[in-house]
């Protein structure tokens, strides 16, 4: 019988400066319809099926099964479907950490990598990832902490990713929690009561320490959101003011131009005649 013995050096290993804050699994359909965001933290966006485009403000970038894309905080993006070849997706926030890509000497905030040499291993990792937040029970941190740092190293050690501390930038849990919730959910009437029950915390603590994080309330973001939402419609559809309104959550069309015009100085029939012309003139 051989046996081979591999030791280790006694090293002392720091754990990573990370904190996972969710774990997200979409899948495209009809009824799909992502509008611009952005995070105060890191994402991890990874496609595991299908193929489409990760839209920034300026720019469409295609991406495909295989495909993991890493967006730093404060980018405004959303991801668009193939209608041909629907796109899935495993998504990961990450809070504490600045990702780059090693050969991109402009140190871009979006990275897109074609994972290889690492698929099975990575896909494994998202996997345990998911049915670990999906049991019925309460997850385990340390589990979900632990495979984390095992999936973060196996980008670090081949695929020229790598890692900067963002320490000065690290929020409560439960800013991001609400934060998180706002951006999925933004049409829906949502209350400072009903953010509170979410996180489980006092709402006026949740709207200081929002505000503090942000230097926005809670309501003030969600018409941020809503805002930005609209905006993207007004340039890209033919929909009426009215009907843009109402999928933006706004409760009226007088509120939604108060609101508006009150953040863009602007009326949104003026917005859509001033990009339009904008348009044209780039034909």
């Amino acid at each position: 019988m051989s046996n081979e013995v591999y030791e280790l050096k006694d090293n002392p290993v720091a754990p990573l400066p990370v904190k996972l804050l969710y774990v997200t699994e979409a899948k495209y359909d009809r009824d799909w319809h992502s509008s611009f965001h952005s995070h105060f933290f890191t994402e991890l966006i990874y496609v595991t099926k299908g193929k489409g485009f990760f839209n920034l403000l300026q720019e469409k970038i295609p991406i495909q099964e295989n495909q993991l894309v890493i967006v730093n905080e404060n980018i405004d993006h959303t991801e668009e479907s193939d209608p041909k070849s629907w796109l899935e997706y495993i998504a990961l926030g990450i809070q504490g950490v600045f990702l780059t890509d090693k050969n991109n000497k402009e140190n871009a905030p979006v990275s897109i990598f074609t994972i290889n040499r690492e698929r099975e291993d990575v896909q494994y990792i998202l996997k345990m990832l998911l049915a670990e937040v999906k049991q019925q029970k309460k997850p385990d941190l340390l589990i979900l902490h632990n495979l984390l740092e095992v999936l973060l190293v196996h980008l670090f050690r081949n695929n020229n990713v790598e890692l900067e501390k963002n320490e000065a930038n690290i929020f409560h849990k439960d800013v991001s929690t609400a934060k998180h919730y706002i951006d999925l959910n933004f049409r829906e009437n949502i209350t400072l009561d009903q953010l509170a029950k979410i996180t489980h915390i006092n709402k006026y603590y949740l709207a200081h320490s929002f505000k503090k994080s942000l230097s926005l309330s809670p309501i003030e973001y969600l018409n941020k959101v809503r805002i930005q939402n609209s905006k993207y419609l007004l340039e890209s559809t033919n929909h009426p003011i009215s009907f843009i309104s109402s999928i933006s959550g706004f409760s009226s069309a007088s509120y939604f131009s108060q609101a508006f015009k009150r953040l863009e100085n602007i009326s949104p029939l003026q917005y859509r005649k001033k990009s339009k012309a904008i348009m044209e003139n780039k034909k």
